[in-house]
C-alpha cells in the first residue's frame, strides 16, 4: 500500500468515497466542526484489484501513517477512498488505527448504488455507518435524514424517496439574516440550531424536513422577525424562501398537520397559498405577521387599513384556540372568530351581535382566554355599552360581568380588551381533613403574602389561619411619599393604592382621598398579629414638612392601633424634625429593631435634634445607628453601645476619638464607627494620639478589591475615600468611554467598554479583555460603583453626557447602526442614581454636566448632590439626534422647573440646552452667568438680575432667550431705549453691557469687573 497523501485537487470528486472522523464524542454532526481539518485520500493504486484484501505489511503501514496523524489533539480527519467496494477488511484498519485517539461515532460512506448499502451496513465494533445523507444506527429506529450534508451531487435518493421515511419533526422555526437562514428545530425532543447559506437550507433542510414530515407538528415558524438585523434588509430573500416552502409542500401527497404556524405575508394571495396545503382541522394556534423591511414591536396605533386580509377560512378550524394578526386590517365578518377564545386583531367594522355572541364563547371556554379586538368603525355601539350596562360618554371603562368576564374598553385607541379567567370544577376535600400540625409545619415556611394567598383558598384555610394566627414574615415594606401620590413597594412590585394580584396597588378610583385609601390598605395588612417585618423603610420624594408630618401622624394612630408593638429588624426614616421620628419610632418593637438609619428629607434643615431619641428603649437597645446627612449635637457616649455607627457631628474633639478607640479595645461586639465633621479644635494633636494615617493610591486600592472577597469585604468597609478630582462618561449605544484624573495625575486616564457581539471589551491603552456583558452593567461593576460609592472629597467635575460627533455641515453623525442611544444612556443613568443612594453622604461637586430626559430625572440626581457646593450646572436634553446649534430650536414642549436652584447661593454658571425653563427668572438670578431659554421673562426680573451684575465683584457674560416677554416696552424704557424692533446695544452707568436681539428674542449681558 502506497502512503496516505493529501492532495486538495481530489476534494468534491465523485469517484471517491467520503469517511469523516469527529473527535468530540459528543459531536453527532462532524459539518458543525469547526477546527482544523485534515483530508487525507487513501489511496490503493498499486493494487491490480482494488476489491483484493490488504496483507498484513500494508495494514501495518497505513495503521503507523494514520496513528501520526491523529496524534494531533483538535483535527477533523476526512478520508478519501475509491469508489470501489470498501471491505470490511480496509474499514477495520481505519477502527484499529483511530481508536485509541478518538472515539469514531459516524463513517460516512456515500455509495453509488443502492445496492451496495447491504454490502456496506457491515459494521465493524464501535461504528456507526450513514450512508446517502442518512445517519445509520441500529439503536435508532428512524433515520434522521438531515444529520449530513450531501458530499456529492451524484449520490441518488432513490432509495428514501422510495421509502419516505417520517421527517418526525417536532418543531421549525425558520428567521431570516441577510443571505443567510438560521434554523431552530427540535427532533425527538433535541433541539439544535444551524445557520445556512439560502441554498443549502431549501435543498439539505427544507426538503428533507416537510418532504416527507407525517407526524403532527408542534411548531412550524417562517417569519421575519429579528429587530436587531433590521439593517440587512433581507426581505428579497424571505420571499425567495416564502416560495420555496411553497413549492416544498405542494409536493407532499398529504396536508401538513401542524397545531402551532406562525407566518410573515405581503398579504391574502400568500397566506392562502400557504393555508391551502395546512390541515386546518389540527391548527390550534394561528399568528400572521405582515412582511416588513423593519419590524416594529408593537403596530399599536398604525393605520392598516390599506393592508386588508379576508379570512373567512377560519370559520372551519373548530380547534382553533388563538388567532393575532399583526400589521393588518380584517375586512371578514367579526362572528367568522367569534369561536376563536384568544384574540388580538384589527377589525374593519364589529358589531353589538357579533361581540356578545364572542362574550358567550368565552365564558364557555375551559381554559384561560385573553383577547384586544381593536376596530376602525362600530356602528351601533352605544346598542352594545346600554346592553352591558356601561354609559357611553367616551371615557374608558371597565366592566366585570357575573361570570366574572372582564372588559376594558380604550375608546381613544379604539380597543376593546376580553380577559376571562376559566374556574375549575372543585375536587375532593383534602384540606379540612389534613391534621393540624400538618397544616402548622406548612405555615411555618411561607412569608406573609403567601399565608394570605393561602388564606383566600377556601373558607377552612380562612378560618384556620385567623384562629392559629400563624408568624407571618414581609421581607421588605418600602413607602414613598410624593407630594400628590404614594408608592407602597415590597418585594417584587411597586403600587399606589388598589390591590391586585401581584401584590401591587393602582389607584384610580375618583372622589376618594388616596392618603386614606392607603392606609386602609396598610391597616389591613400590618393588623396581623404576628407579623415580622425585615426592612422598613419611609421615604419623602418630593413631599414637603406639612405633607410629612401629616403622613407621620397618620402612621402614628395605625401603628398604635395595633395589640402590640410592631416587630421590625431594620428601620430607615427619612424626615424634616425629630417628632417625625418619635411619630413611630417608639410602636416597632424594643429588642427586635437592630438597625435604625435616619436620613434629611429634600429641602430640610442641616440639624437634627436626638435629645428625645437617645431615651427610647428602641435606641438603648438597638445594634446599628446611622445618621449621616443631618449633623447631630449630642455626646459620644450615647453610641458606644452600638457595633455599627455612622454619624455628622458639626463639632468633634480628641477626647470622642480616643473614648471610641478604647471601645473596640474593649468591646467584642464593635465592628464599624464612622464620624464626620465640620470642625475638629484639636486636629492637629491627631496624628500624636494615634499614629500616622495611612495613604493607599486608589489604582493600588482599586486592584485589590478585585483580588478576592476578603480585600473587597474589608475595603467596603473601611470606605477609604475614592479622593478622585474628574470623572467624565461618554456614552454612545455601544460604548462608554471613561476620563478619570486624581490629584497626583499629570493627565487623565482613559478607558472604554464597547460591546462586541455578545460580548464586552474592556480596554485601557493597548490592554484589553472580553467579558460576557454589556457595556452599562461593566462599565458600572467595574469602575462606576467603587468609584463613586466612597468619594468624601471634593470632585471637582463630573459630567454624564451623550458623545456628540458632527461632520462639516454641523450635522449630527447617526450612533451605531441598528442600536438606540437612549435606552443605554438611561440604563446608566439609573445604575448612577443607585450608587449615589447607597452612600453614606451627600455627593461634593463643584462642576456637574448632565444629559437627561426631564425633571424627574433632575431631582432623582440632585437629591443626592450637595448644592451648596455646585460652583457649575450644565442639563443638555438627551435625544437620539442633536444640532450643532440648538438656539434656533422651539423647546417650548420640553418645559424644565429648576425652583430647587433658588437656595444654591454658590451656583456661578447655569447652562441649560434644549429645554425650555418654566421657573420664573428672578429664582436664578443670583447666577451671575447664565445660557438659558426662558419661557417668560419680566421687567422686574431683568433689574433684579442686572443689579446682581453689577454687585459682582468677578467677570460675568450671560445670554438670555426668551419665549414671551410682556413687559419689555417697560423694561426698555426704564434702560433708556426705544422700543423699535432693531437690534440694540446699551452700556449702563456702571459699564454693564447689554445687547438685545429682538428678532432672536435674546438679551445678552456682559459685566466686566472693574
Amino acid at each position: 500500500m502506497e502512503k496516505i497523501w493529501r492532495n486538495k485537487s481530489h476534494e468534491g470528486c465523485p469517484d471517491f468515497y467520503n469517511l469523516s472522523v469527529c473527535r468530540d464524542p459528543k459531536q453527532n454532526r462532524c459539518s458543525c466542526y469547526d477546527g482544523p481539518k485534515i483530508v487525507l485520500f487513501l489511496l490503493v493504486c498499486t493494487l491490480p484489484d482494488v476489491s483484493t484484501p490488504l496483507n498484513q505489511h500494508d495494514e501495518a503501514a497505513a495503521s503507523v501513517d494514520l496513528v501520526h496523524v491523529m496524534k494531533s489533539p483538535e483535527i477533523q480527519l476526512e478520508i478519501k477512498a475509491p469508489r470501489s467496494n470498501m471491505t470490511h477488511f480496509q474499514l477495520k484498519i481505519l477502527k484499529s488505527s483511530f481508536h485509541q485517539y478518538v472515539s469514531v461515532q459516524h463513517l460516512l460512506l456515500l455509495p453509488s448504488l443502492t445496492t451496495e448499502i447491504s454490502q456496506m451496513a457491515v459494521e465493524p465494533e464501535g461504528f456507526s455507518i450513514g450512508y446517502a445523507g442518512c445517519s445509520y444506527d441500529r439503536n435508532i429506529e428512524k433515520p434522521r435524514l438531515r444529520d449530513y450534508p450531501k458530499a456529492s451531487k451524484s449520490v441518488p435518493f432513490d432509495y428514501i424517496d422510495c421509502v419516505k421515511p417520517d421527517s418526525n419533526s417536532k418543531s421549525i422555526d425558520l428567521r431570516v439574516i441577510g443571505d443567510f437562514i438560521i434554523i431552530f428545530t427540535t427532533i425527538s425532543s433535541t433541539p439544535s440550531s444551524t445557520n445556512y447559506s439560502f441554498d443549502s437550507c431549501i435543498d439539505y433542510f427544507l426538503w428533507s424536513a416537510l418532504k416527507h414530515q407525517k407526524s403532527l407538528l408542534d411548531e412550524l415558524s417562517v417569519i421575519k422577525k429579528l429587530y436587531f438585523y433590521d439593517e440587512l434588509k433581507d426581505v428579497r430573500t424571505f420571499e425567495k424562501m416564502f416560495d420555496r416552502l411553497i413549492n416544498v409542500l405542494e409536493s407532499r401527497d398529504r396536508l401538513l398537520q401542524v397545531k402551532s404556524l406562525m407566518i410573515s405575508v405581503h398579504g391574502q394571495d400568500q397566506l392562502m397559498q400557504l393555508l391551502n396545503h395546512i390541515d386546518l382541522k389540527v391548527l390550534k394556534r394561528l399568528e400572521v405577521y405582515r412582511l416588513l423591511e423593519i419590524e416594529k414591536l408593537s403596530d399599536n396605533g398604525d393605520d392598516n387599513s390599506e393592508f386588508v386580509l379576508d379570512l373567512d377560512i377560519l370559520k372551519e378550524c373548530e380547534n382553533l384556540e388563538k388567532l393575532d394578526v399583526k400589521s393588518f386590517s380584517i375586512s371578514s365578518s367579526f362572528r367568522m372568530f367569534t369561536h376563536i377564545p384568544n384574540l388580538e386583531v384589527n377589525m374593519q367594522t364589529i358589531y353589538c351581535e357579533d361581540l356578545l355572541l364572542f362574550k358567550q364563547t368565552m365564558l364557555n371556554s375551559d381554559i384561560n382566554a385573553h383577547s384586544e379586538i381593536r376596530f376602525e368603525q362600530f356602528p351601533d355601539k352605544s346598542r352594545f355599552m346600554e346592553n352591558i350596562g356601561l354609559v357611553d360618554d367616551g371615557s374608558e371603562s371597565f366592566h366585570v360581568f357575573p361570570s366574572k368576564l372582564f372588559l376594558t374598553y380604550w375608546p381613544a385607541s379604539k380597543c376593546m380588551k376580553f380577559n376571562w379567567k376559566h374556574i375549575a370544577v372543585k375536587g375532593p376535600d383534602y384540606l379540612s381533613k389534613m391534621p393540624s400540625t400538618v397544616m402548622l409545619e406548612i405555615l411555618k415556611h411561607c412569608d406573609y403574602w403567601k399565608i394570605h394567598a393561602l388564606r383566600n383558598t377556601c373558607h377552612y384555610l380562612r378560618d384556620f389561619i385567623d384562629d392559629v394566627q400563624p408568624d407571618a414574615t414581609i421581607d421588605s415594606m418600602k413607602i414613598s411619599v410624593d407630594k400628590d401620590s404614594i408608592y407602597l413597594n415590597f418585594e417584587t412590585g411597586s403600587f399606589v393604592v388598589k390591590y391586585q394580584k401581584s401584590q401591587s396597588i393602582i389607584w384610580k378610583k375618583k372622589r376618594q382621598d388616596y392618603g386614606e385609601k392607603f392606609f386602609q390598605d396598610l391597616n389591613y395588612i400590618l393588623r396581623h398579629p404576628m407579623l415580622t417585618v425585615n426592612d422598613f423603610s419611609v421615604t419623602l420624594s418630593c413631599a414637603g414638612s406639612n405633607t410629612a408630618s401629616k403622613f407621620y401622624s397618620d402612621l402614628e394612630a395605625l401603628l398604635k392601633s395595633r395589640v402590640q408593638p410592631l416587630s421590625v429588624q431594620k428601620l430607615t426614616l427619612q424626615v424634616f424634625f425629630e417628632e417625625d421620628v418619635m411619630s413611630v419610632l417608639p410602636y416597632f418593637e424594643a429588642g427586635k429593631l437592630e438597625a435604625i438609619t435616619i436620613h434629611r428629607a429634600l429641602l430640610s434643615g442641616l440639624n437634627l435634634s436626638l435629645d428625645r431619641i437617645i431615651e427610647t428603649d428602641q435606641f438603648k437597645k438597638a445594634k446599628e445607628i446611622e445618621i449621616p446627612q443631618f449633623m447631630v449635637d449630642v455626646q459620644m457616649h450615647h453610641f458606644c453601645h452600638f457595633e455599627k455607627v455612622r454619624l455628622h457631628f458639626l463639632t468633634i474633639r480628641l477626647s470622642d476619638i480616643l473614648m471610641i478607640k478604647q471601645k473596640f479595645f474593649d468591646s467584642k461586639t464593635a465592628q464599624f464607627f464612622q464620624v464626620d465633621f465640620e470642625k475638629f479644635p484639636e486636629i492637629s494633636r491627631l496624628v500624636e494620639a494615634l499614629g500616622p494615617p495611612h495613604m493607599m493610591p486608589r489604582r493600588n486600592c482599586l486592584k485589590l478589591r478585585k483580588v478576592c472577597h476578603a480585600f473587597r469585604d474589608y475595603i467596603d468597609c473601611v470606605k477609604p475615600d475614592s479622593n478622585l478630582k474628574a470623572i467624565n462618561l461618554e456614552v454612545r449605544a455601544d460604548m462608554i468611554t471613561v476620563l478619570l484624573s486624581t490629584p497626583s495625575s499629570t493627565k487623565d486616564d482613559e478607558f472604554l467598554y464597547k460591546e462586541h457581539e455578545l460580548l464586552c471589551l474592556m480596554q485601557r491603552g493597548p490592554r484589553y479583555a472580553m467579558f460576557e456583558n454589556n457595556c452599562v452593567d461593566l462599565c458600572v461593576d467595574d469602575f462606576l460603583w467603587p468609584a463613586l460609592k466612597h468619594q468624601k472629597s471634593l470632585l471637582d467635575e463630573l459630567y454624564v453626557t451623550r458623545q456628540l460627533e458632527f461632520d462639516e455641515n454641523n450635522q449630527s453623525i447617526p450612533q451605531t447602526p441598528g442600536k438606540l442611544l437612549v435606552p443605554t444612556f438611561e440604563k446608566l443613568f439609573d445604575s448612577l442614581i443607585n450608587v449615589l443612594e447607597s452612600r453614606d453622604r451627600l455627593l461634593k461637586v463643584e462642576n456637574l454636566m448632565i444629559s437627561l430626559t426631564g425633571k424627574d430625572q433632575l431631582m432623582r440626581l440632585l437629591r443626592h448632590v450637595d448644592l451648596k457646593a455646585l460652583k457649575r450646572l450644565q442639563l443638555i436634553r438627551l435625544s437620539e439626534t442633536e444640532t450643532y446649534m440648538d438656539y434656533r430650536q422651539d423647546n417650548s414642549e420640553y418645559p424644565l422647573d429648576l425652583d430647587i436652584l433658588k437656595d444654591c447661593k454658590n451656583l456661578e454658571e447655569l447652562d441649560v440646552r434644549r429645554f425650555s425653563i418654566s421657573s420664573p427668572l428672578r429664582m436664578l438670578a443670583h447666577i451671575p452667568n447664565l445660557k438659558v431659554n426662558m419661557q417668560t421673562i419680566s421687567c422686574e426680573d431683568l433689574l433684579l438680575f442686572k443689579q446682581n451684575l453689577e454687585n459682582l465683584n468677578t467677570f460675568a457674560l450671560s445670554i438670555i432667550q426668551f419665549v414671551q416677554f410682556p413687559d419689555k416696552s417697560r423694561f426698555m424704557e426704564t434702560i433708556g431705549l426705544a422700543d423699535d424692533g432693531s437690534d440694540s446695544l446699551h452700556v449702563f452707568p456702571s459699564k454693564l453691557y447689554l445687547a438685545y436681539k429682538p428678532g432672536l428674542k435674546r438679551l445678552k449681558f456682559n459685566w466686566k469687573y472693574t
